[in-house]
């Protein structure tokens, strides 16, 4: 017995009948290459790029990974996710993401995510910033199998 029957007259292509809700495309940003960043300022870490197909859907971010922090004990750092659309980047969200612990190294997972409304069907661009807080002679450093995902989610 079928579970579903679709006739000529139930289905067009495009995602007009699927629900609100359903996963209508899928962006990854592919592992980030392992760096080290020392500076009280933000250096990128990682970045995708997205084009919604419609204003109404929204966009699901998601960071999975890893990074160390050492060298500085008791050091904070911080991370900020930002979405770029027609050259304005604006902050998503800006925080401390760690504490150094005294005398080694603390490894940290940030794996956060977000649902955001871009209200575009122009290129959006998310992108992971790191930076070592107050104390340059700390480190950020991303490590192996980190990696940001993008899913268009229909609204």
């Amino acid at each position: 017995m079928a579970l579903i029957k679709l006739n000529s007259n139930s289905y067009t292509s495009g995602s007009a009948f699927l629900p609100t809700g359903s996963v209508l495309q899928v962006v990854s940003s592919g592992e980030a290459t392992i760096a080290t960043i020392n500076s009280t300022s933000y250096v990128l870490a990682i970045s995708l790029s997205i084009t919604p197909t419609s204003a109404s859907n929204k966009i699901f971010i998601k960071l999975n990974g890893q990074y160390q922090q050492d060298d500085a004990n008791g050091a904070t750092t911080q991370t900020q996710l930002t979405r770029t659309v027609g050259g304005v980047e604006t902050t998503i969200f800006d925080q401390s993401t760690g504490r150094d612990i005294s005398d080694g190294a603390a490894f940290n997972t940030p794996n956060f995510a977000k649902l955001d409304e871009p209200n575009t069907t122009a290129e959006v661009t998310y992108k992971i910033y790191g930076k070592a807080g107050a104390n340059s002679s700390s480190d950020w450093r991303v490590r192996p199998h980190t990696m940001l995902n993008a899913f268009e989610i229909k609204g």
